[in-house]
């Protein structure tokens, strides 16, 4: 790679959106400044600033070189997006072997990148304990979430004043009694059929 690709590679990959096309591209590109600059990534990331008035942090840099040294199988996850990049980083930066770094990588597919975290520092903590039931219980310790939905409705100024001091009344706010002035409706009307 070349001074000219590896820019190209940086300014294109790390513009806009969160999500990269190619992370791996991009670690590499990293890499050669990093190479370039004998190992230094804050030397890299200065450079990167001073010629291409571009800022990407030594610390992003880091991250981006460290998957690199993920086995081939997690990269082959992290460019096909079963895995993200933070879940990627990781993965390399833990004290896992490669083939429990694999392992690993095939648990948490899909996952939530902080449902993902929590399973990959499980398993660095505890290497014998079995992590797809570890990730059984991060999973279902989940509270359902309920879809909610927003009704707006125009009052004028004398309902509004007395359903906010029968709200005050019964200590609970506004939208509490408007929630339960629909729901007793609702379930009245329901005894009625």
């Amino acid at each position: 790679m070349d001074e000219e690709t590896a820019s190209t590679i940086v300014l294109l990959e790390t513009r806009g959106a969160k999500v990269k096309k190619d992370p791996l591209a991009l670690a590499k590109a990293c890499k050669f400044f990093v190479d370039l600059h004998e190992g230094s990534y804050a030397r890299a990331s200065e450079y990167i600033y001073t010629r291409y008035k571009y800022r990407i942090s030594e610390r992003t840099i880091r991250r981006l070189v460290s998957l690199l040294r993920l086995p081939e199988d997690v990269q082959q996850q992290l460019l096909r997006k079963q895995i993200g990049i933070d879940v990627a980083t990781q993965l390399s930066e833990s004290k896992l072997d490669d083939e429990a770094k694999i392992k690993v990588g095939k648990v948490v597919s899909g996952m939530l990148a902080h449902d993902a975290r929590e399973i990959i520092q499980f398993a660095t903590k505890f290497p014998e304990a079995s992590i797809e039931e570890y990730k059984q219980r991060v999973l279902t310790a989940k509270p359902e979430k309920a879809k909610l939905f927003v009704a707006v409705i125009p009052l004028n100024e004398e309902n509004y004043r007395k359903l906010k001091e029968e709200a005050l009344e019964r200590k609970i706010s506004l939208h509490e009694l408007c929630s339960k002035i629909i729901e007793d409706w609702l379930n009245t009307k329901e005894k009625k059929i």
